[in-house]
């Protein structure tokens, strides 16, 4: 599997647990059941079209947000003066776990960045357990966590784009200003149907075998 691939499944399963959530629906389910999901969806369409690498979509920790208003040079000056001269007691609290800084586009564009620091290991660790209860899915279990999804179109926003999972229809990706779509719109994958989750030799054939030994 590419990791093109991955970014449009990672993409799916982040729409549908952050929609179960908003809806606060309790679920025994493990996150990775969603990531189950966003695999059948994506095994159920006609054809896709694939558009970049991002290799920070294996864990799903990052999510770009650009600000509206510009930041001036004497504001990120003034920052790392503050920082260096007493961090601990004058830094916020919440730029203590973020580190900064500042990225040049081909062009000569300078962008202020703030990336938060985090723990690879504690990310990786917590990956290999989540794969620890994928011995518990079932076809039950994945038919009934798609249920709340008939009839429903969900939306999240990465940056520069917006991408809409319409249950049983289809996955487009677009770019909107001012609250409206700009087109084109790019459709990443059309609905052909429901991913047979009863022939046992093609599961372990596409997701391996997940019965714990």
């Amino acid at each position: 599997m590419t990791l093109r691939n991955n970014l449009f499944i990672f993409v799916l399963s982040s729409i549908i647990h952050n929609f179960m959530t908003e809806l606060n629906i309790k679920s025994e389910l493990p996150h990775s059941i969603f990531f189950l999901i966003a695999l059948l969806i994506s095994s159920s369409c006609v054809f896709c079209f694939e558009f970049y690498d991002v290799d920070e979509a294996k864990y799903g920790i990052y999510e770009v947000s650009i600000d509206r208003l510009p930041v001036s040079r004497t504001t990120v000056f003034a920052k790392d003066e503050i920082k260096d001269t007493n961090a601990d007691s004058l830094t916020p609290q919440s730029d203590v776990n973020k580190k900064s800084l500042i990225v040049t586009s081909k062009h000569g564009v300078e962008f202020f960045c703030t990336v938060p620091k985090v723990d690879f290991d504690i990310i990786r660790r917590r990956h290999a357990e989540s794969k620890l209860h994928l011995g518990n899915v079932t076809t039950k279990s994945i038919t009934d966590a798609l249920e709340i999804l008939k009839n429903t179109c969900l939306g999240k926003t990465v940056g520069w784009w917006t991408y809409e999972f319409c249950y049983g229809k289809y996955v487009r990706q677009y770019h909107t200003e001012d609250g409206k779509v700009v087109q084109p719109t790019l459709m990443l994958g059309m609905f052909g149907q429901d991913y047979d989750w009863s022939n046992q030799s093609d599961v372990v054939a596409k997701f391996g075998d997940t019965k714990q030994n």
